[in-house]
């Protein structure tokens, strides 16, 4: 072939138009529908190589979760800078998903919300969703629930094939911008999982095991959590250490659980850091550690989780794995208040209650109940209801007071079960009634709530709505005392002591007495005074005897004041001749 033959055919072949960038991103788009991933990926690529913004974000979203090709963080990171210098919407979306987890940048709540904004206003209707939830959550700007449901509400107004399924599926779920539909919900999460979005079988176990939209089926949850692709996902791990902490399809098995939190809270998750952090304080799973709870606590909340914020002050506020710290715990306290989290905003009306770090002032208190209460936290809600039984802040209003208490009770707040009990123990604004009282204890009881057992075992003591049983009333005494109840254990001593029935003891009655007294309550205290005193159940101790009284009576108790001063009075032994030389 000549050379003039040769130039000729080259400049033919040069000539051969290839496909423009949009055909090809289109070509990569319909190869995704087909499941064909590797083929897509590179159709992207030569879109993205051509200066196409969107394919861009798709070939960084796929580096990004490895759907269809291996997973790389740093292409998905230059790709989607890339996209989102062009300021495409679904490159800023998936660029914020970066820093949310903390893939080939440092993790930023801050950053995710602000790039989740250039999104939205890029036309994104997931980064619309999306920072709704940040601000219902208060994930990297202050929690604004009002601001949210406006955003839910914009995003709603926009076509439902715009969204990716899951995003749809999660609003359709909660009711956000569209009315509340469970199996359109389930339909759109299945759809997520099948078309093979990132981890979208994740979230759809949580159908399963809950039983949204569809038959609860923790088998199929299960094996949606410990598919290959999950087995590393901090966020199936969490699910299954959920499982398998409540039993669901599994045994219950709390140290599985603690070892899969610590696992995920390695990875740097700070949902499984507060959760590890609160099951060593607790000792669910292992050896009760609050000092280890508390630095996986404070980790968490060094990550920005709002939640663990808010925990961190209660920490400090009441020394639990540190010591108590009140200027630190109103630092992090007021750090999670001005973002909105509704724990911090109890605890900062908890200490104008209570004057602690600042003056006491019960307007002020319920204020912060209100905006804790507004955001449906059961404990400031039930704290609302206190302040109008009570009149703390507040002109006191029962019939309010009683609304409060029930719609904490319907979330589960067992104090406010347990207060409802009282109420009609003592027909507090409405006619007395034993039986709905002990209703309500009980449900309350079956919630773990240990002033319940307690007024359990006080009905059965005194025979109120059901019959007079001591044993039964001690079972409910000592279950309650287990639970560090002291009022229970002062029960508990008080019929022990009593004589002339069966279960009469006053060794045991000694030992509730102490158990009370290490909890530092009075009326415990005195009593183990009063015990060691009079040789009630062992030996007499009277220099014990006068310390437990004193301590007692230093917290205020005029009975054992009273005992102080008998035993003051009371002549001493004749100490008998002195010794001669």
């Amino acid at each position: 072939m000549s050379l003039a033959i040769l130039a000729t055919t080259s400049a033919l072949i040069m000539t051969v138009p290839q496909p423009a960038p949009e055909a090809l991103f289109q070509q990569g788009l319909n190869l995704w529908r087909r499941h064909n991933r590797a083929q897509a990926a590179e159709c992207y690529r030569a879109a993205a190589e051509a200066g196409h913004a969107e394919a861009m974000a798709h070939l960084g979203r796929m580096f990004f979760r490895g759907e269809g090709i291996p997973k790389q963080p740093d292409l998905a990171l230059v790709w989607l800078q890339k996209s989102a210098a062009r300021k495409n919407g679904r490159g800023l979306y998936h660029l914020a998903e970066l820093y949310q987890d903390g893939v080939a940048v440092e993790r930023s709540q801050e950053t995710y919300a602000r790039l989740l904004e250039q999104a939205a206003l890029a036309g994104s209707p997931d980064a619309l969703a999306e920072l709704g939830q940040c601000h219902w959550y208060g994930h990297g700007v202050p929690r604004d629930r009002e601001k949210a449901e406006v955003l839910f509400r914009k995003a709603a107004t926009l076509p439902r094939d715009q969204f990716y399924p899951g995003t749809l599926a999660w609003l359709l779920r909660e009711g956000h911008g569209f009315a509340k539909d469970s199996d359109a919900a389930f339909k759109e999460a299945f759809r997520a999982s099948t078309e093979g979005y990132g981890t979208a079988g994740i979230h759809l176990a949580t159908y399963y095991r809950r039983g949204i939209g569809t038959d609860k089926n923790p088998s199929k949850a299960l094996a949606l959590l410990t598919a290959p692709e999950n087995l590393t996902n901090p966020q199936a791990l969490m699910q299954l250490a959920l499982m398998i902490e409540k039993g669901e399809g599994l045994s219950e098995n709390p140290v599985q659980a603690f070892q899969l939190y610590r696992k995920t809270a390695l990875t740097g998750e700070p949902i499984a850091m507060l959760i590890l952090g609160v099951f060593c304080q607790r000792g669910l799973g292992t050896e009760r550690n609050p000092e280890e709870g508390f630095k996986w606590v404070l980790k968490s909340a060094e990550a920005g989780f709002p939640v663990a914020i808010g925990w961190v002050g209660q920490c400090y506020l009441h020394g639990r794995g540190t010591a108590p710290n009140i200027p630190a715990a109103l630092k992090w306290i007021r750090k999670g208040a001005d973002l909105n989290e509704p724990g911090s905003l109890y605890n900062l009306g908890w200490c104008h209650q209570e004057g602690i770090g600042v003056e006491k002032d019960p307007k002020e208190a319920l204020k912060f109940y209100l905006r804790a209460a507004d955001m449906d936290f059961p404990a400031a809600v039930h704290q609302v209801g206190w302040c109008y039984e009570s009149g703390m802040g507040v002109e006191k209003n029962i019939q309010t007071a009683i609304q409060r208490y029930q719609q904490a009770a319907q979330a589960g707040w067992s104090w406010s079960e347990s207060r409802m009990g009282w109420i009609y123990l003592n027909g507090i604004g409405v006619t007395q009634d034993h039986t709905e009282a002990l209703r309500w204890y009980r449900i309350a009881a079956e919630h773990g709530n240990p002033n319940a057992m307690a007024q359990i075992g006080w009905m059965h003591e005194n025979g109120l709505g059901i019959p007079r049983d001591l044993g039964l009333a001690l079972e409910q005494y000592y279950k309650a005392g287990g639970k560090d109840y002291a009022w229970a254990w002062f029960r508990a001593g008080s019929v022990l002591l009593q004589p002339g029935h069966p279960f009469s003891n006053p060794e045991k009655a000694r030992g509730a007495f102490g158990e009370g007294a290490a909890l530092k309550d009075k009326a415990c205290m005195r009593e183990l005074g009063r015990c060691l005193l009079l040789g009630l159940g062992g030996p007499t101790d009277q220099n014990l005897a006068q310390s437990w009284l004193q301590q007692s009576a230093d917290g205020g108790d005029e009975q054992a004041r009273g005992l102080l001063k008998l035993l003051e009075r009371k002549p001493q032994p004749d100490p008998g001749p002195e010794d001669e030389d």
